[in-house]
């Protein structure tokens, strides 16, 4: 298989491309350390809040494809509402960082709220206000002009 055929593949199934060129038999070096064990530090909830402790090490899920040594996992315990359709799915995040508009808008992001007790999960849009944005899901109201203290992608 070339490389153009394995990118095709990769594009066409949502997968990375290493993913495809391991599947084909090529020797692949891994992007991060090829899947394996990631902790799981914390949960989201119904309404999008989570909770979360990141130097959590006990429970761990195995998971496919290549992953970044500090990425973690975070669980959908969600049983009612529009996110049941999401409970028990794990997502793959990295520890939290300072905002950068450039890496979180119009994107779903983990995000705390400067002066808030929990993160939430939110699409993250530009805010009306210099280094101020916008928070949006599908079942809250927005939250306008709210600033990050720091986000965390999907």
């Amino acid at each position: 298989m070339r490389v153009e055929q394995a990118a095709e593949i990769s594009r066409f199934l949502g997968v990375p491309l290493n993913d495809v060129m391991a599947h084909a038999g090529a020797n692949v070096p891994a992007g991060g350390n090829g899947g394996g064990m990631h902790s799981i530090v914390g949960w989201v909830d119904d309404h999008g809040h989570a909770t979360l402790d990141w130097t959590e090490k006990g429970r761990k899920a195995e998971l496919p494809g290549a992953y970044p040594p500090t990425a973690v996992c975070i669980q959908f315990r969600t049983t009612q509402g529009f996110y049941a359709l999401w409970d028990g799915w794990l997502v793959v995040t990295l520890p939290p960082r300072e905002p950068e508009p450039e890496q979180l808008l119009d994107r779903y992001c983990l995000v705390s709220v400067k002066g808030s007790d929990k993160p939430i999960l939110r699409q993250v849009r530009r805010g009306y206000s210099p280094n101020r944005y916008t928070l949006v899901d599908f079942v809250s109201d927005p939250i306008y002009d709210a600033e990050l203290a720091w986000f965390s992608l999907f």
